[in-house]
């Protein structure tokens, strides 16, 4: 194993256990996040460590497992699969409590041993689905 591999294992292992402390020690100050397939990007570690804070409110029970995880030079790309509730609004609805399964693909930039860059490619028409049911 890598050590790039390494430090993408203990971040995600700290996002599953809310150890935010721990999980932004490997956030370069600089971190850029896009969620791909929307017009979301974020800039600066501060500014993610809120939004994944506020995306972890309405999803609360959240946990992912890594299905794959493949490393070239500076990137490591990660498959996972998650599951927990939604309780949130989401296009102007309330949701409480709606049962999820999603997969996600993430690609990790690594500079300095800090993650610079994350974009995330994630199953929105199954989001969509599952609240819908």
């Amino acid at each position: 194993m890598s050590n790039l591999t390494s430090i993408i294992k203990a971040f995600l292992d700290a996002e599953n256990k809310r150890d935010w402390q721990t999980w932004s020690s490997f956030l370069h100050p600089d971190i850029e996040y896009k969620l791909i397939g929307s017009e979301k990007i974020i800039k600066g570690k501060e500014a993610y460590i809120r939004h994944m804070q506020e995306v972890y409110s309405e999803l609360s029970d959240w946990y992912f497992n890594i299905v794959h995880l493949l490393f070239k030079e500076s990137t490591v790309m990660v498959e996972f699969n998650g599951r927990g509730h939604f309780t949130g609004m989401y296009q102007d609805k309330k949701y409480a409590k709606i049962p999820l399964h999603l997969s996600a693909v993430c690609i990790f930039v690594i500079k300095d041993n800090l993650i610079i860059t994350i974009q995330e490619y994630w199953d929105k028409t199954g989001f969509e689905k599952q609240l819908k049911k």
